[in-house]
């Protein structure tokens, strides 16, 4: 009977499917008029479009360099995870200065180091790493804004990423384009159970980011194999004492 509780409540928080496709109906989210997804998901939201000083946090440039919303959740099979911004996937020029979009990076544990990473931009879109070192933010006061992208690691395999321009409008978008970034990655590929974790992604200005922060727990179907697993344990025991 624990184990039956133990079931209905992990499977309350459990996740859901998403679909690859840049748009944010799976999550029951619309950008600008209702932010927060259906449940089952975690997030974090900071549109800071509105602001007329240009502030986005910790530094300036308005909705081209906003990263309004970050969620997360999973299924059975992957980890989701969708971004909205306003900062494209080819990147920005400031005063003669590129700045890119910076990986996905996932904090397992929760220590403050990130082990991996998933590319969002350049030739490697979707290659998922296990990271070594990181690169850190270009403006080094920003240091919150950190880490920016893998520089050192060991690939483990690839994920699915779509980075597109969000078809919708939002006059607080100050006439700048929304784009909606949505990543699916193996949980095979992660080394070992996920457990309290938290996602990261920033630009290399570091002008913005966004963390959420999770619990990922097993699919129902997998507590169901563990209580069977249990039983069968409990009835092998039942036999040898009563032989």
């Amino acid at each position: 009977m624990t184990l039956f509780g133990t079931w209905l409540s992990f499977s309350n928080v459990w996740g859901f499917t998403v679909g690859i496709d840049g748009s944010l109906d799976d999550w029951g989210v619309i950008p600008g008029t209702d932010w927060i997804p259906k449940a089952g998901a975690s997030y974090s939201l900071e549109d800071n479009a509105p602001n007329s000083s240009g502030y986005v946090g910790p530094g300036y440039g308005n909705q081209e360099y906003d990263v309004e919303a970050l969620y997360v959740t999973w299924d059975s099979a992957n980890l989701y995870v969708a971004i909205v911004t306003g900062f494209p996937q080819t990147g920005r020029d400031y005063n003669s200065i590129h700045f890119d979009a910076g990986d996905i990076a996932i904090d397992v544990g929760l220590d403050g180091n990130y082990d991996y990473a998933l590319r969002v931009a350049g030739s490697e879109v979707g290659s998922f790493y296990q990271v070594s070192s990181w690169e850190d933010v270009y403006y080094s006061s920003y240091v919150e804004s950190n880490p920016f992208r893998a520089a050192t690691g060991s690939l483990l395999g690839s994920g699915t990423l779509s980075y597109l321009p969000w078809s919708g409008w939002d006059d607080n978008d100050l006439a700048s384009q929304r784009y909606i970034i949505e990543a699916s990655i193996p949980l095979a590929l992660f080394n070992g159970p996920l457990g309290s974790f938290g996602v990261h992604w920033t630009i290399e200005c570091g002008n913005d980011y966004l963390n959420v922060e999770a619990i990922h727990t097993p699919e129902p179907a997998t507590l169901i194999l563990i209580g069977s697993g249990l039983l069968g344990m409990g009835a092998l025991r039942g036999r040898r004492k009563n032989s």
